[in-house]
């Protein structure tokens, strides 16, 4: 399973660490089932070589009882101090003591000394400080060692008590010299913009600094922030998010060698294309790169190419088009249910659309669309066509892409169920499908003429 999903559950709010070949992915498992399995959410364990083979290693942080502060075992980050021991600070969240007169959240501590056997330090909890945040809005903790100064960090998702009623949201920052004792600082960054920057990340690239977190409002994207080392002056580059609406909550990891950031696929109620999103879903990673203007593109993960190894189609050059409305045509179907398309694409014109249609089915007039539009700067996923119109909710299913035209670009586009992902031109965005048809391929264009060469789709 590329895409990971606990079997009982959901999987949700990955929290990575690396070490010694292995990435060690925490996730907050859901079982979307209070009635049988009670209410809160746990920690559990996968760990993988590749992104494509997991072992599970189950529950490795209990949620406490309605009594306690940590019913919800939420977010936070995963720490080896110089000694050697393993620090995890995470939220602790229990909505029952908001009607106690008692903050519903709190960061709090565990230890361990091989990654997987942890020890709750419930003496170092710690609240918001109510003369400044609010009490309900502590969650998220991310540590890092700030070598300079000589201190640990700790990044926050909170809201200061002043400012617009919703635009309140901001990354704390509380400082440290033993991991025990916190003191609360100015807030890193403050833009008076979302009501929340949710599972904040930071980690350094070539020479500048990240600062990540996930934009809690109606576009809900994981975005992120450069500054120059050490100054703390976060700004935005020209594209500021690693995908779309369908991938959230997202940190990243570093294996010595190559940045991983990894966040879920939201699952849909009913699993249909008609409803809301939920929170939760499938886990999925991509492999993160930088770019000469200091924005951070987005590629698929080597080992996950490399396990599509059969060649199932093959065809050098292949050409859709029509000068005065729209054209399609399809290309095979695949038996499998996860399979790979790669291949090269020139657009011949700006105001040209064209892309990929996903079980495709000529007679019904029936497609998922991965859409490139040059002329207006855009990728996007929807169904072609959206009918009956407007019910299919696909708000937000798009990115900002800069291409120009006649030149060629390489795609890949790797589907694994109901859960699909392109990447093009460093841009990366993923998707659901909840309608069951045949795994039928098939190319369309828009207003000219699009040309797909080297089209290849290969199997496990």
């Amino acid at each position: 399973m590329l895409y990971y999903r606990a079997q009982d559950g959901i999987t949700a709010d990955i929290i990575p660490y690396y070490e010694n070949g292995l990435f060690y992915l925490y996730y907050l498992h859901d079982y979307r089932d209070a009635e049988n399995r009670g209410e809160g959410t746990p920690w559990r364990l996968i760990r993988t070589k590749d992104f494509v083979e997991y072992e599970e290693m189950g529950e490795v942080l209990p949620r406490g009882t309605e009594d306690e502060q940590d019913l919800y075992v939420f977010t936070g980050s995963v720490f080896k101090e110089a000694e050697g021991k393993y620090h995890i600070f995470y939220t602790g969240h229990n909505p029952h003591l908001r009607a106690q007169g008692h903050p519903e959240q709190a960061v709090m501590h565990a230890k361990s000394s091989d990654l997987i056997h942890w020890e709750k330090q419930k003496e170092d909890t710690f609240y918001a400080p109510l003369d400044s945040y609010e009490p309900h809005d502590w969650r998220d903790p991310f540590v890092y060692r700030d070598e300079k100064n000589g201190c640990y960090r700790m990044l926050l998702a909170a809201r200061q008590k002043d400012g617009d009623r919703v635009k309140r949201g901001c990354t704390a920052m509380c400082t440290s010299q033993d991991l025990k004792e916190w003191k609360v600082e100015e807030p890193l960054w403050s833009p008076g913009a979302f009501y929340a920057h949710e599972c904040p990340d930071h980690f350094t690239m070539g020479e500048n600094e990240y600062l990540v977190y996930s934009e809690f409002s109606d576009r809900f994207a994981t975005r992120y922030r450069v500054s120059e080392p050490g100054a703390d002056n976060w700004t935005s580059t020209v594209d500021d998010a690693f995908d779309g609406r369908a991938f959230y909550a997202a940190k990243t990891a570093w294996d010595g060698e190559k940045r991983y950031v990894f966040g879920w696929v939201p699952t849909k109620v009913d699993n249909s294309d008609n409803t809301d999103w939920q929170w939760g879903g499938s886990l999925m990673v991509h492999q993160v790169f930088c770019r000469p203007d200091r924005s951070l593109g987005c590629r698929m993960p080597d080992s996950i190419r490399k396990h599509f190894k059969k060649q199932f189609f093959f065809r050098e050059a292949v050409e859709c088009g029509s000068s005065q409305g729209y054209a399609a045509q399809s290309l095979l179907t695949v038996e499998a249910d996860s399979y790979l398309l790669t291949a090269d694409v020139v657009i011949s014109q700006n105001n040209v659309d064209a892309g990929i249609l996903l079980r495709h089915d000529q007679e019904e007039d029936f497609a998922y669309s991965y859409r490139i539009s040059p002329g207006c700067g855009r990728l996007s996923f929807g169904m072609l066509p959206n009918f009956p119109w407007g019910q299919a909710n696909f708000t937000n299913m798009e990115r900002a892409l800069y291409l120009k035209p006649g030149q060629r670009y390489h795609l890949e586009l790797a589907v694994e169920g109901d859960v699909c992902v392109m990447y093009l031109d460093g841009v990366a965005l993923t998707a659901r499908m909840h309608v069951k048809k045949e795994n039928r391929i098939g190319i369309f264009s828009e207003n000219g003429q699009v040309r797909m060469e080297n089209v290849g789709v290969f199997t496990i």
